[in-house]
Protein backbone atom coordinates (compact mmCIF):
# COMPACT_ATOMS: atom_id res chain seq x y z
CA UNK A 1 0.00 0.00 0.00
CA UNK A 2 1.29 3.45 -1.02
CA UNK A 3 0.60 6.59 0.91
CA UNK A 4 0.73 10.14 -0.65
CA UNK A 5 2.17 12.17 2.18
CA UNK A 6 2.91 15.29 -0.01
CA UNK A 7 0.79 18.38 0.63
CA UNK A 8 -1.92 19.25 -2.00
CA UNK A 9 -0.30 22.60 -3.00
CA UNK A 10 2.76 20.67 -4.26
CA UNK A 11 0.61 18.75 -6.84
CA UNK A 12 -1.09 21.97 -7.98
CA UNK A 13 2.24 23.68 -8.45
CA UNK A 14 3.44 20.92 -10.77
CA UNK A 15 0.22 21.19 -12.89
CA UNK A 16 0.64 24.96 -13.28
CA UNK A 17 4.17 24.53 -14.57
CA UNK A 18 2.89 22.12 -17.27
CA UNK A 19 0.21 24.59 -18.43
CA UNK A 20 2.71 27.42 -18.63
CA UNK A 21 4.98 25.27 -20.78
CA UNK A 22 2.09 24.46 -23.20
CA UNK A 23 1.13 28.17 -23.50
CA UNK A 24 4.72 29.18 -24.25
CA UNK A 25 4.92 26.47 -26.90
CA UNK A 26 1.68 27.68 -28.59
CA UNK A 27 2.86 31.29 -28.60
CA UNK A 28 6.15 30.26 -30.17
CA UNK A 29 4.37 28.34 -32.92
CA UNK A 30 2.03 31.30 -33.63
CA UNK A 31 4.97 33.74 -33.85
CA UNK A 32 6.83 31.40 -36.21
CA UNK A 33 3.77 31.00 -38.46
CA UNK A 34 3.20 34.77 -38.53
CA UNK A 35 6.81 35.40 -39.44
CA UNK A 36 6.61 32.80 -42.22
CA UNK A 37 3.44 34.39 -43.67
CA UNK A 38 4.94 37.87 -43.59
CA UNK A 39 8.12 36.69 -45.26
CA UNK A 40 6.21 34.81 -47.98
CA UNK A 41 3.90 37.77 -48.62
CA UNK A 42 6.83 40.16 -48.97
CA UNK A 43 8.47 37.80 -51.42
CA UNK A 44 5.36 37.56 -53.56
CA UNK A 45 4.88 41.36 -53.47
CA UNK A 46 8.43 41.94 -54.65
CA UNK A 47 7.98 39.37 -57.41
CA UNK A 48 4.75 41.05 -58.55
CA UNK A 49 6.44 44.46 -58.58
CA UNK A 50 9.31 43.13 -60.64
CA UNK A 51 6.86 41.55 -63.11
CA UNK A 52 4.90 44.79 -63.37
CA UNK A 53 8.11 46.66 -64.21
CA UNK A 54 8.85 44.16 -66.96
CA UNK A 55 5.29 44.44 -68.42
CA UNK A 56 5.11 48.26 -68.48
CA UNK A 57 6.87 48.61 -71.85
CA UNK A 58 4.61 45.97 -73.39
CA UNK A 59 1.52 47.71 -71.98
CA UNK A 60 2.67 51.01 -73.44
CA UNK A 61 3.11 49.36 -76.85
CA UNK A 62 -0.35 47.78 -76.62
CA UNK A 63 -1.95 51.11 -75.70
CA UNK A 64 -0.24 52.77 -78.65
CA UNK A 65 -1.52 50.08 -81.01
CA UNK A 66 -5.03 50.45 -79.57
CA UNK A 67 -5.03 54.21 -80.14
CA UNK A 68 -3.72 53.69 -83.67
CA UNK A 69 -6.50 51.15 -84.34
CA UNK A 70 -9.12 53.60 -83.04
CA UNK A 71 -7.86 56.24 -85.45
CA UNK A 72 -7.96 53.82 -88.38
CA UNK A 73 -11.50 52.70 -87.47
CA UNK A 74 -12.62 56.32 -87.20
CA UNK A 75 -11.27 57.07 -90.68
CA UNK A 76 -13.00 54.09 -92.34
CA UNK A 77 -16.30 54.22 -90.41
CA UNK A 78 -17.97 56.27 -93.13
CA UNK A 79 -16.90 53.89 -95.88
CA UNK A 80 -17.97 50.86 -93.83
CA UNK A 81 -21.42 52.31 -93.10
CA UNK A 82 -21.93 53.32 -96.72
CA UNK A 83 -21.08 49.82 -97.87
CA UNK A 84 -23.49 48.29 -95.36
CA UNK A 85 -26.25 50.71 -96.38
CA UNK A 86 -25.68 49.87 -100.05
CA UNK A 87 -25.78 46.15 -99.27
CA UNK A 88 -29.03 46.51 -97.33
CA UNK A 89 -30.68 48.52 -100.14
CA UNK A 90 -29.53 46.02 -102.76
CA UNK A 91 -30.85 43.08 -100.77
CA UNK A 92 -34.17 44.87 -100.33
CA UNK A 93 -34.78 44.90 -104.09
CA UNK A 94 -35.64 41.19 -104.11
CA UNK A 95 -37.80 41.13 -100.97
CA UNK A 96 -41.03 42.08 -102.77
CA UNK A 97 -40.34 39.69 -105.63
CA UNK A 98 -39.64 36.86 -103.18
CA UNK A 99 -42.83 37.63 -101.23
CA UNK A 100 -44.96 37.67 -104.40
CA UNK A 101 -43.49 34.35 -105.54
CA UNK A 102 -44.22 32.82 -102.16
CA UNK A 103 -47.82 34.06 -102.17
CA UNK A 104 -48.36 32.86 -105.74
CA UNK A 105 -47.42 29.37 -104.63
CA UNK A 106 -50.55 29.24 -102.43
CA UNK A 107 -53.05 30.88 -104.81
CA UNK A 108 -55.40 28.23 -106.29
CA UNK A 109 -55.62 27.91 -110.06
CA UNK A 110 -59.31 28.89 -110.18
CA UNK A 111 -58.48 32.39 -108.88
CA UNK A 112 -57.15 34.41 -111.84
CA UNK A 113 -54.96 37.24 -110.51
CA UNK A 114 -55.20 40.71 -112.06
CA UNK A 115 -53.09 42.71 -109.60
CA UNK A 116 -51.06 42.28 -106.41
CA UNK A 117 -49.39 44.76 -104.08
CA UNK A 118 -47.65 44.66 -100.72
CA UNK A 119 -46.73 47.17 -98.05
CA UNK A 120 -45.09 46.90 -94.61
CA UNK A 121 -47.53 47.11 -91.72
CA UNK A 122 -44.87 47.00 -89.01
CA UNK A 123 -41.21 46.22 -88.37
CA UNK A 124 -41.82 42.50 -88.90
CA UNK A 125 -45.14 42.21 -90.75
CA UNK A 126 -46.76 43.21 -94.04
CA UNK A 127 -50.08 43.50 -95.84
CA UNK A 128 -50.66 41.88 -99.23
CA UNK A 129 -53.60 42.97 -101.38
CA UNK A 130 -54.66 41.20 -104.56
CA UNK A 131 -57.51 41.37 -107.03
CA UNK A 132 -58.68 38.55 -109.24
CA UNK A 133 -61.74 36.79 -110.66
CA UNK A 134 -63.47 33.52 -109.80
CA UNK A 135 -66.78 31.88 -110.61
CA UNK A 136 -68.55 29.90 -107.90
CA UNK A 137 -69.36 30.35 -104.24
CA UNK A 138 -67.36 27.20 -103.45
CA UNK A 139 -64.29 28.76 -105.03
CA UNK A 140 -64.96 31.90 -102.97
CA UNK A 141 -64.78 29.80 -99.78
CA UNK A 142 -61.90 27.57 -100.87
CA UNK A 143 -59.77 30.63 -101.71
CA UNK A 144 -59.49 31.56 -98.03
CA UNK A 145 -58.64 27.98 -97.02
CA UNK A 146 -55.87 27.84 -99.63
CA UNK A 147 -54.30 31.15 -98.57
CA UNK A 148 -54.31 30.19 -94.89
CA UNK A 149 -51.91 27.36 -95.75
CA UNK A 150 -49.12 29.90 -96.21
CA UNK A 151 -46.85 30.11 -93.14
CA UNK A 152 -47.16 33.37 -91.21
CA UNK A 153 -50.65 34.32 -92.44
CA UNK A 154 -52.53 36.04 -89.62
CA UNK A 155 -55.79 36.93 -91.37
CA UNK A 156 -57.42 36.74 -94.80
CA UNK A 157 -60.31 39.04 -95.74
CA UNK A 158 -62.13 39.06 -99.08
CA UNK A 159 -65.06 40.83 -100.68
CA UNK A 160 -66.72 41.49 -104.04
CA UNK A 161 -68.36 38.15 -104.78
CA UNK A 162 -71.72 38.36 -106.58
CA UNK A 163 -73.83 35.30 -105.91
CA UNK A 164 -75.61 34.43 -109.17
CA UNK A 165 -76.57 30.90 -108.14
CA UNK A 166 -80.15 29.82 -109.00
CA UNK A 167 -82.53 29.60 -106.07
CA UNK A 168 -86.11 28.68 -105.25
CA UNK A 169 -88.22 31.83 -104.68
CA UNK A 170 -91.16 32.27 -102.36
CA UNK A 171 -94.48 31.11 -103.75
CA UNK A 172 -97.07 33.57 -105.05
CA UNK A 173 -100.42 33.41 -106.83
CA UNK A 174 -98.80 32.77 -110.24
CA UNK A 175 -96.07 30.38 -109.07
CA UNK A 176 -97.39 27.54 -106.92
CA UNK A 177 -94.54 25.11 -107.68
CA UNK A 178 -91.47 27.15 -106.70
CA UNK A 179 -89.57 26.89 -109.97
CA UNK A 180 -85.83 27.66 -109.72
CA UNK A 181 -84.83 31.10 -111.05
CA UNK A 182 -81.70 33.30 -111.14
CA UNK A 183 -81.25 36.38 -108.94
CA UNK A 184 -83.22 39.35 -110.28
CA UNK A 185 -85.70 37.29 -112.28
CA UNK A 186 -89.43 37.18 -111.45
CA UNK A 187 -91.23 33.94 -110.60
CA UNK A 188 -92.13 31.62 -113.44
CA UNK A 189 -95.90 31.00 -113.74
CA UNK A 190 -97.16 27.57 -112.81
CA UNK A 191 -99.45 27.47 -115.82
CA UNK A 192 -97.59 25.49 -118.52
CA UNK A 193 -98.55 27.80 -121.38
CA UNK A 194 -97.75 30.99 -119.48
CA UNK A 195 -94.47 29.48 -118.23
CA UNK A 196 -93.45 28.56 -121.80
CA UNK A 197 -94.25 32.06 -123.03
CA UNK A 198 -92.25 33.64 -120.18
CA UNK A 199 -89.26 31.40 -120.88
CA UNK A 200 -89.41 32.30 -124.61
CA UNK A 201 -89.57 35.99 -123.70
CA UNK A 202 -86.54 35.70 -121.44
CA UNK A 203 -84.59 33.80 -124.06
CA UNK A 204 -85.34 36.46 -126.68
CA UNK A 205 -84.46 39.34 -124.33
CA UNK A 206 -81.31 37.74 -123.03
CA UNK A 207 -77.80 38.26 -124.35
CA UNK A 208 -76.81 36.24 -127.37
CA UNK A 209 -73.43 35.70 -128.99
CA UNK A 210 -70.19 37.26 -127.85
CA UNK A 211 -70.77 40.01 -125.27
CA UNK A 212 -67.29 41.48 -124.93
CA UNK A 213 -67.62 41.72 -121.14
CA UNK A 214 -64.53 42.22 -119.01
CA UNK A 215 -62.37 43.48 -121.87
CA UNK A 216 -62.45 40.20 -123.78
CA UNK A 217 -62.26 40.79 -127.50
CA UNK A 218 -60.48 44.09 -126.91
CA UNK A 219 -56.87 45.11 -126.47
CA UNK A 220 -57.40 45.70 -122.75
CA UNK A 221 -55.30 44.29 -119.93
CA UNK A 222 -55.86 42.92 -117.42
CA UNK A 223 -59.08 41.17 -118.38
CA UNK A 224 -62.00 41.53 -116.01
CA UNK A 225 -64.74 39.14 -114.96
CA UNK A 226 -66.66 37.14 -117.54
CA UNK A 227 -70.47 36.75 -117.33
CA UNK A 228 -71.47 34.96 -114.11
CA UNK A 229 -67.95 35.53 -112.72
CA UNK A 230 -66.99 37.95 -109.90
CA UNK A 231 -64.07 40.26 -109.25
CA UNK A 232 -62.88 39.46 -105.72
CA UNK A 233 -60.42 41.51 -103.65
CA UNK A 234 -58.31 39.81 -100.97
CA UNK A 235 -56.33 41.37 -98.11
CA UNK A 236 -53.79 39.23 -96.26
CA UNK A 237 -51.97 40.10 -93.05
CA UNK A 238 -48.65 38.21 -92.88
CA UNK A 239 -46.25 38.09 -89.94
CA UNK A 240 -42.53 37.41 -90.10
CA UNK A 241 -41.95 39.34 -93.35
CA UNK A 242 -39.70 42.41 -93.07
CA UNK A 243 -40.47 44.86 -95.90
CA UNK A 244 -39.48 48.22 -94.43
CA UNK A 245 -37.27 50.11 -96.86
CA UNK A 246 -33.76 51.30 -95.83
CA UNK A 247 -34.06 55.07 -95.75
CA UNK A 248 -30.80 56.82 -96.78
CA UNK A 249 -32.30 60.29 -96.15
CA UNK A 250 -32.15 59.74 -92.39
CA UNK A 251 -28.48 58.84 -92.74
CA UNK A 252 -27.75 61.93 -94.82
CA UNK A 253 -29.58 64.15 -92.34
CA UNK A 254 -27.60 62.62 -89.47
CA UNK A 255 -24.34 63.25 -91.32
CA UNK A 256 -25.29 66.86 -92.03
CA UNK A 257 -26.36 67.52 -88.45
CA UNK A 258 -23.60 65.78 -86.51
CA UNK A 259 -20.74 65.60 -88.98
CA UNK A 260 -20.64 61.82 -88.60
CA UNK A 261 -19.70 59.59 -91.46
CA UNK A 262 -22.50 58.83 -93.90
CA UNK A 263 -23.99 55.39 -93.54
CA UNK A 264 -25.83 53.08 -91.19
CA UNK A 265 -25.42 49.58 -89.78
CA UNK A 266 -26.28 46.63 -91.94
CA UNK A 267 -29.50 45.98 -90.02
CA UNK A 268 -32.59 47.81 -91.27
CA UNK A 269 -33.37 48.86 -87.70
CA UNK A 270 -30.97 51.77 -88.02
CA UNK A 271 -32.21 52.92 -91.40
CA UNK A 272 -35.76 53.82 -90.57
CA UNK A 273 -38.57 53.34 -93.06
CA UNK A 274 -41.28 55.38 -94.82
CA UNK A 275 -44.67 55.10 -93.09
CA UNK A 276 -46.34 52.98 -95.78
CA UNK A 277 -43.49 51.51 -97.80
CA UNK A 278 -43.55 51.06 -101.55
CA UNK A 279 -46.31 49.01 -103.18
CA UNK A 280 -45.42 46.74 -106.03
Amino acid sequence: MKLNLLPSHVAKSQGSKAMIFVMVLIIAIAVAATWALITTGRGKLEAARDRAKDLRPKVAIAMGNSQMADQVIQRVTGIDRNLKLTTAMTEHNVKYVGLFREVMGYIPSFYRINSMSAAPSGPDSCTVQMTGVLQTHKQYADLVVALYRMPGVVSVARNGYNDNSPYVPNLNTDDQFGTTIKPGEPNLPSDPELRMQEMIRRANSGATGFQGVGGFGQDVFPKGAMPDWSTVSVTMQIAGRQLQVPNPRATLDQHAGTGAAIGQPASNEGFGAPPAGPGR
